[in-house]
């Protein structure tokens, strides 16, 4: 329905015989305009320009959810009717056609692969699952009655060098071969999926996995070194001469220096001087105590 809001410069007739069946919109207002748009993925828009506001305003889409129709973004990617653009890739993999893309906004060619499945050994793949959730899933499923447990139906579709994804949803399981189509997000516009898709991925692939983790920064890495280094030789350096300096005493004769510095034990003094009842013989002396 046209949005009533805007609907006032707008007189739509229905028109509906034995011969034909259309619309007609006839503008009331001459400072509107309308531009009528049909997009790649089919959806029909009735768009007006407003010349008093200087404004593009949308009144009118169907589908209302970009995503219905079938294949709307091509194989391997996800529909989310809420984002712009609607279309993107699904993990690990990449436009396959980016100039359609970018330029022509034809998202029809999907996506590929950036890393070939291990299919040489069914019986020992390295393949991986990457659970996609809140999705609605892909047309043509295999089902898979003798999987009756997810790890079941998870090998089912590693056996297969052909299988893509699998699902396991109320102890079904469900299997599909070749391109996945119309995989679409839990926009809450016309899709209200809570589906888990689990795709599969090279072993490298995997968000998360120790091969796929960001490799620290070199450049950093080596500055800390360097500034750890330093700090440790300064601490050493400063140890060092701290224990060169330590509380000393040096016997002094006429303000020169009589020989190298003397340590004397507390033992020693108390000897010399009778547990200190008694002075020492007259002399200078100069401590340093750092």
């Amino acid at each position: 329905n046209i949005n009533p809001h805007t609907r006032g410069p707008i007189d739509i007739k229905h028109v509906d015989n034995n011969e034909e069946e259309y619309y007609t919109y006839t503008l009331l207002d001459e400072s509107y305009s309308i531009y009528v748009l049909l997009d790649m993925s089919g959806q029909v828009e009735i768009n007006i320009w407003s010349q008093l506001t200087q404004s593009l305003q949308k009144v009118y889409a169907q589908p209302v959810d970009p995503c219905t129709a079938f294949g709307t973004c091509g194989p391997f990617t996800i529909c989310n009717g809420i984002s712009r653009p609607f279309c993107d890739c699904m993990e690990s993999f990449s436009w396959k056609s980016p100039q359609d893309w970018e330029l022509d906004d034809d998202r029809t060619a999907g996506c590929m692969r950036n890393t070939q499945l291990n299919c040489g050994n069914m019986t020992s793949s390295t393949d991986v699952f990457h659970a996609i959730p809140r999705v609605t899933l892909p047309y043509n499923p295999q089902s898979v009655d003798n999987a009756t447990t997810q790890s079941k139906c998870a090998q089912a579709c590693l056996s297969y060098c052909s299988c893509n994804a699998y699902s396991y949803e109320r102890s079904r399981c469900s299997i599909w071969h070749g391109d996945l189509l119309s995989v679409n997000m839990n926009d809450g516009i016309d899709n209200n999926s809570e589906d888990i898709l689990y795709l599969r991925l090279a072993a490298k692939d995997l968000p998360g996995s120790a091969k796929n983790r960001t490799k620290p920064n070199v450049g950093v890495v080596t500055a800390a070194t360097i500034t750890s280094f330093g700090l440790v030789m300064l601490i050493l350096l400063l140890l060092i001469w701290r224990n060169k300096f330590k509380c000393c005493a040096t016997p002094l004769h006429g303000g020169q220096c009589s020989g190298s510095i003397v340590a004397f034990r507390y033992s020693e003094l108390c000897h010399a001087t009778n547990n200190f009842s008694k002075k020492l013989a007259r002399r200078r002396w100069l401590w340093f105590c750092f």
